[in-house]
């Protein structure tokens, strides 16, 4: 899939979850998202790999806003209070962000400060825009909770594009570590 159809594809995956969640249809989103996924993975050629990599987004995004959940930085429209986890409709956000990794975001691959530096200005630009749109609301201070969700996608875009670049298949896959191992192993030893 080209990287316009993607970035297209992810925002139209991106404004269902936030719509659907602030006009109570959150189910809207994940349906959505997992069209987008489907259809990223029908155009590659790298299925598994691909898959792998979105489950594996969509749970650390899962862990990660949670914790800013628990931590009250913001709560989400239609979740559930007593568990205090984000609901369905954002971890499709993460499954939804997890297309782009290898496609119109690949060519972070190695620039890892840059990542960070670009997660630290979209992270909060896209939850802000998220609340204005009523799908979250902040729970704290909004410079701090800003604040918060920089520090975090500073964190996870760098996160992010590593993991898609080591997973079998990427640029640099863990197969090339064990082969790496497996060459020490067969010299002689003293």
């Amino acid at each position: 899939m080209g990287a316009l159809l993607r970035f297209i594809a992810f925002q139209a995956g991106w404004f269902a979850c936030i719509l659907g969640a602030a006009h109570g249809r959150s189910m809207l989103g994940p349906l959505c998202s997992a069209g987008v996924v489907g259809l990223h993975l029908a155009m590659t050629t790298r299925r598994r790999r691909e898959a792998v990599l979105v489950a594996s987004v969509a749970l650390i995004g899962f862990a990660m806003d949670s914790a800013q959940v628990r931590l009250g930085v913001f709560e989400p429209i239609h979740g559930d209070p007593s568990f205090r986890l984000v609901p369905l409709w954002f971890v499709a956000l993460w499954a939804n962000f997890a297309t782009l990794l290898t496609g119109p975001l690949g060519w972070l691959r190695g620039r890892y400060v840059l990542a960070g530096v670009l997660g630290a200005a979209g992270g909060p630009l896209s939850y802000e825009a998220g609340a204005r749109m009523g799908a979250i609301i902040w729970t704290t201070d909004w410079i701090v909770a800003l604040s918060s969700i920089a520090m975090e996608w500073a964190f996870a875009t760098p996160l992010l594009i590593w993991l898609a670049r080591v997973l079998p298949g990427g640029d640099q896959p863990i197969a090339a570590v064990k082969r790496i191992t497996d060459v020490s192993e067969e010299a002689p030893h003293a």
